[in-house]
This record gives structure tokens, sequence and C-alpha cells, in this order.
């Protein structure tokens, strides 16, 4: 007789075990290559997104040296409108007599952006005169540079009249200025290109915004190679060293500066501050309510149908889009209990609350309910009674677990743009509110709805400032999701 043979060295065993490890090593290697893409499509978002920032954090400057002329502003006007808001007298441009006649007439020439550009138009009159050449009248070469100094910003002229009102610039003086640079000559000196709306169709690229003639190009070419013009990143922190860059001047900066109609002007201070104030209440509101709710369902609460109920309601109401929050607010807080509140942090806070609150209570009830029960039994063995072992021997234990939940639904908070849109945290604030807790009842902005605000412009340089504010906004929810990671961790190690 032939010995018979094991069916496990058959054959087709065999070749069933081959086809297996072939199925093994395609999942493997299906696996890896969607790793390898989720990996290759993440690195190429956040390179083009860190790329783009870079110009948004860049602002661009030009060295000026400005004649403040005393006959374009006179100094008595000037005197009577420092005398009207308060200026010491000491710091007076003329010594006169107070008249209020005479400072509401003044106020209109000290305020007047015209009489700062006209100071402007001169500087590049009388230090480039030479460059405007050949036209055919002085209107023509005025009108070219005036085009010229349209390319310094706004902030130039603000900057110029502030110092003047304060007494720190004084009349007849010739001053050295680092002047902001506008959005057209900003393009220019960072080699972009900018595209207007009545373009789009043909898809025709321009340089410039509004034309400049040759001559006036020439100008401004001419400054950015003599070296009287640089581009440096800005931060608005003075005098800090920063990739090799010396910021030598204070000025405002892209995390110093509010929202602004001029691109090279906005900045992410004022959203910022929105977020916070709005972190604020989410914690206020819904950390507490959410551990407490947490406790008592998982330790307190009898099963029956209501809690059953409650329980099955709470995880629906962590998968409801964020919008229905937005709309709950809309329609109950800003219409029924507090009319006229659209677009107060207080609001915004709430709404997120809500919509963190589910989160808060899930991840709350896993961590209390990963809590051994002997840390509870023993308790209770020495006497101790329910209440007293929950809140001084579980809580405690599920603390770290819950902290994590916590910072992640603050997190999921700070970033959520529909809920904010739809209860109007997207005004626009050109300037950081400075009046503490009063804060959250005046106008405000998130730092999603801002970038969204940014990103619908078309503009390149605002789509720059959307970069640099998603470099923000992911750096912090980042370094929060980060903090959870870490303190759960810790408290591992340490139990």
């Amino acid at each position: 007789m032939s010995p018979q043979t094991s069916p496990h060295q058959s054959v087709q065993a065999s070749r069933r075990r081959a086809a297996r490890r072939r199925g093994e090593l395609i999942f493997r290697m299906l696996g890896l290559l969607a790793l390898g893409l989720a990996a290759l499509f993440l690195v190429a978002l956040m390179y083009s997104v860190i790329k783009k920032s870079y110009n948004g954090f860049v602002q661009s400057f030009i060295q000026l040296d400005i004649y403040l002329d005393p006959d374009i502003i006179k100094p008595a006007d000037l005197a009577q409108f420092q005398a009207s808001v308060g200026v010491a007298p000491d710091r007076w441009a003329a010594d006169i007599e107070p008249d209020p006649k005479l400072a509401k007439r003044a106020s209109r020439s000290v305020q007047r952006g015209t009489s700062y550009k006209k100071m402007l138009q001169n500087m590049f009159a009388e230090e480039f005169g030479d460059h405007f050449t050949g036209y055919e009248t002085d209107r023509q070469r005025d009108k070219a540079i005036a085009q010229v100094a349209e390319m310094i910003s706004l902030e130039a002229q603000f900057q110029i009249r502030d110092r003047l009102i304060s007494g720190e610039y004084t009349l007849g003086e010739t001053i050295s200025l680092w002047a902001l640079a506008a959005g057209d000559s900003d393009v220019l000196y960072k080699d972009m290109k900018r595209r207007t709306q009545k373009n789009v169709d043909s898809e025709n690229w321009i340089l410039l915004k509004r034309s400049v003639d040759e001559n006036g190009l020439s100008v401004l070419m001419e400054l950015r190679d003599t070296g009287r013009t640089r581009i440096r990143p800005y931060l608005g922190i003075p005098k800090i060293d920063l990739f090799g860059w010396t910021i030598a001047e204070q000025q405002p900066g892209f995390f110093a500066s509010a929202s602004s109609t001029s691109p090279e002007r906005a900045g992410i201070a004022a959203a910022a501050q929105g977020t916070f104030l709005m972190l604020i209440v989410v914690m206020v509101l819904a950390v507490p309510i959410g551990v407490l709710a947490a406790i008592y369902l998982e330790k307190f609460a009898p099963r029956n149908q209501l809690t059953d109920f409650m329980e099955i309601n709470i995880n629906n109401l962590a998968a409801v889009p964020s919008i229905i929050f937005g709309i709950l607010g809309a329609a109950v807080i800003i219409q029924w209990l507090f009319p006229g509140s659209r677009g107060f942090p207080i609001v915004g806070g709430t709404v997120l609350a809500f919509m963190t609150l589910p989160t808060v209570i899930i991840a709350s009830r896993a961590a209390i309910g990963a809590v051994p029960p002997s840390f509870e039994e023993a308790a209770l063995g020495m006497g101790a009674s329910h209440q007293q072992s929950v809140f001084q021997h579980v809580l405690p234990a599920a603390l770290p677990g819950i902290a994590s939940g916590v910072i992640i639904g603050l997190a999921q908070a700070a970033g959520e743009t529909a809920p904010l849109l739809m209860v109007g945290m997207n005004a626009f604030i050109n300037d950081v509110c400075d009046a503490g807790a009063a804060c959250l009842m005046s106008k405000g902005v998130g730092m999603p709805s801002q970038i969204y605000q940014w990103a619908a412009d078309d503009d390149p340089l605002f789509q720059n400032k959307t970069a640099a504010g998603i470099v923000c906004l992911l750096t912090l929810v980042i370094a929060m999701n980060g903090l959870a990671t870490y303190i759960r961790a810790r408290f591992e190690r340490a139990n």
C-alpha cells in the first residue's frame, strides 16, 4: 500500500497558499500605495499653502525722505486742531489761542489726505524730476508723478498725519520714513501678476491694476534696482532677526493689523481676537455642562427609555452639519432672545458651544467609562458614598481623557466657518477692540470667516493673505490637537 498524502501537501493546497500569499502581498502594496498617495497629497497641499502664504506675511517698504511743507498745512491750522484733540500746548505747531470755530475749519485741512499726498508728489518731483521728461504739458507730467505717488500706501499718509498731530513730527522738517508700499507696487516688487475682473474672460494678465506710463514705471524700477526699496518679512515685532532678515522699525504687520480694503494693510489681529473670545465662551458654556452631563449619564442616570432617547439624540447631534447650529443661533438667539446681537462674539461662541457640546459629552463619557470599576468599588468598600467615589476617585482618573476630548472639541470649534456666517461673525473690523469684556458685545469676526472673505476676492494679494490666514489657523488647530495628545500620553505614562 502506498502511504496516503496529507491534504495540506496536495497541489491544490499549494496553489491556494500561493494565491493567498499573492493576495496578501497585493493588499499590503495597495495599502502602502494609498498611504504614499495620501502623504504626497498632504505634502503638496502644505507646500502650496506655505509657499503662497509667504507673500502674505511679507510686506514691501519704500524708503522716503519727505519734506513736511508748511505751505501745504499751515502751522496755525495744525495747532488749532492739536488744541481741539487735547495735545499738550508744548507740542503745538504754533503759539495760538484755541478757537472752536477755527479748529473745525482746520480739521478739514489737517485730516485731508490730499495734503499728505501732495507732499509725496513734491518729494518725487524734486528727487526724481529728471526722469519725468518728454511730456507735452506740465499737466501730463504732474499726472505721471501723481500715479507714481499712488504706489505708496495710504498707511504712510495716516502715519505722517498722526505723528504730526501728536507733535512727534514738526512742520518744516524733512523726515526719513520707511513707507508701506501700495498694492500695485507690492505686486511689482514681488514679481507677481495681478489680473483685473475685465480681463478674466480673455485670460489677459497685466502687471499693474491702473495704467502707469513708461517714465513713471521706470522710476519705480530704478527705486527698486538702486536699493531704495526692499522687501522684508515683518510680523509686527520690533528688532527681531527672522530667517536672516532684520526688522528694524515698528510698523503695522500681518499679526498687528485688522481688516482693510487695501491688501497690503490687511491683517489677522481682529479675527484672532474674535476667535479667542468665542473660544472663551465655548469653554465657559460647553465644558462644565458637557462634563456634568456625561457624569450624570454614565454614573447616576437610571437605565430607561428616557435616558436611551437622550443618548441617541446626543450621538445624532454630534453628526449634524454645523450650519444647522448656525441656523439655530440666527433663528433663536438673535431673533428671539437677544435682538440686535448679530455679529457679537458672545453669540458666535454660544452657537459654537451648542455644536461642541455633544462632542464633549461623548468624549467625557468614553473617558469615564474607561476607568476600571475597581476604582469605584474600592472607594465604596472604604465607606465612601456613591457621589464621593465618582467625584473623588473616578473623575480624577478620567480627567486626562476628558481634557483631551475638550481640547479637540475646541479645536473643531475654532475652525468652523458656516455657523459664524449664519450669525454675522463676518463683519468688517478695521481695528482691534480694546474694551475688555465689552468686546464680547461688539461686532466681531472670526479667523475662518476672515479667511473666507479674503478667499472671495480675486486679487492675488488677498489670495496670499488667505494662505497666510490658513497657515495661522492650521497652526492653532495643530497646536491644540498636539496639546491634547501630549496630555493623554503624559497621564497614561503616569498611571
